[in-house]
């Protein structure tokens, strides 16, 4: 979630979820919308923010977001269409340093639906307490049923269901059009076991 966070300034707006071991900077609503995006990707296992890098025993300043998605290290790049030949070299070193892959990002890619539209509904919970119990019920229909979308597991449940997605303990497709037709999987952290592997066997 984005969160104010003492000693970092209130205008970078530090961004974390479970994916992201340190707090990110949010300098503008396109890096926002572009991170929550990352932070409900199924296929995203973790997000940094690389604020330098060390290139032939000097440290040079940068403001990259680095994505890793199986075994690939990606950089993130929604930069502006022209850069000088110095920044671009510097991009360039870094990635290597960094032995990650460059993707150029349009405003285009980042607000592409319905997976932009999606991942704003999705986060509008990101605060939304969970019960207990509720946070059991969902996940044993997932276990029980296997193949669960969004709909399937109640209208009831919806936001319970996107609360839980924005930590990380359940998985959504946001590319799936409309979002209720979305496949729901346990998520890379979630925290409860199902109700089926708290009973005797």
């Amino acid at each position: 979630m984005c969160v104010d966070i003492p000693g970092y300034p209130s205008d970078l707006r530090p961004f974390l979820t479970a994916k992201s071991p340190t707090p990110i900077p949010v300098g503008d609503a396109v890096r926002q919308d572009l991170l929550i995006q990352l932070a409900l990707d199924p296929e995203i296992a973790a997000i940094e923010h690389i604020a330098s890098v060390a290139l032939c025993g000097v440290v040079y300043p940068v403001d990259l977001l680095l994505a890793t998605r199986g075994e690939a290290r990606l950089i993130l790049d929604v930069g502006p269409p022209l850069r000088d030949l110095d920044d671009e070299g510097t991009l360039l070193l870094a990635a290597d340093e960094l032995r990650a892959m460059i993707v150029p990002l349009s405003l285009d890619d980042v607000y592409a639906r319905p997976r932009s539209s999606n991942a704003r509904l999705v986060w509008a919970s990101r605060n939304r307490p969970v019960p207990a119990d509720g946070r059991e019920r969902i996940f044993a229909a997932i276990e029980d049923d296997g193949d669960c979308t969004v709909a399937s597991l109640g209208f009831g449940l919806r936001d319970w269901v996107f609360a839980l997605a924005c930590e990380g303990a359940v998985a959504i497709d946001i590319d799936r059009d409309p979002i209720v037709d979305a496949r729901v999987r346990l998520g890379r952290f979630a925290r409860v076991p199902p109700l089926r592997s708290l009973a005797p066997r």
